[in-house]
């Protein structure tokens, strides 16, 4: 597989002003009690750096925190289908298995026509997938697959804000249903 980081560098700077679209979006609208801190290698940066993750928490764009108290961590992603449909690297959710926070891991991205922010948790990612309404894709043959999802099918900044409040302050044990843990675990 080639490495992507070389590949798409030249997009970078599109990246990272989605990033600082949902970092914004976030500090504007999150809770009084939670906060929400750039984690990530990269994170709103428009230069390649060379180290990779070594944690969970620069694994991914941001982590949100309530009370000093990690409860989401939230990953920004772009479009990677020529039809431009908004998708999520495959090894994403291998990491966010990896680290035991599948069922806290979001993802977000950003309608560039609009500059609305959507966002879709990793559980119903994967549910989705399962149901056939999201979809394996390339856009280079020699690139590690992603899952493809049309936009109608992500949540609103209102739904996110609604499962943080919710669900992300309950002590929670992960329950992803096994059938979507195997597609995970054994490849797509």
């Amino acid at each position: 597989m080639v490495d992507w980081k070389p590949r798409y560098q030249v997009l970078w700077s599109i990246g990272s002003r989605r990033e600082k679209l949902v970092y914004s979006t976030l500090l504007l609208y999150l809770p009084p009690s939670f906060q929400v801190k750039a984690t990530g290698v990269g994170t709103m940066c428009k230069e390649m750096l060379p180290n990779y993750h070594s944690s969970v928490y620069d694994k991914f764009d941001f982590t949100i925190f309530h009370e000093g108290k990690p409860v989401c961590y939230l990953e920004v992603t772009g479009y990677y289908t020529h039809a431009r449909k908004p998708a999520i690297m495959v090894h994403k959710l291998r990491d966010g298995l990896r680290y035991n926070v599948l069922h806290v891991l979001w993802f977000a991205y950003v309608r560039d026509n609009s500059a609305d922010v959507r966002f879709i948790s990793a559980v119903k990612l994967l549910k989705l997938y399962s149901e056939g309404v999201a979809y394996l894709t390339k856009l280079r043959k020699d690139e590690k697959p992603a899952i493809a999802l049309p936009s109608k099918h992500w949540d609103y900044l209102s739904t996110f804000l609604n499962w943080l409040t919710s669900t992300a302050l309950k002590p929670q044990k992960p329950i992803i249903p096994e059938k979507i843990l195997k597609v995970v675990k054994n490849g797509f």
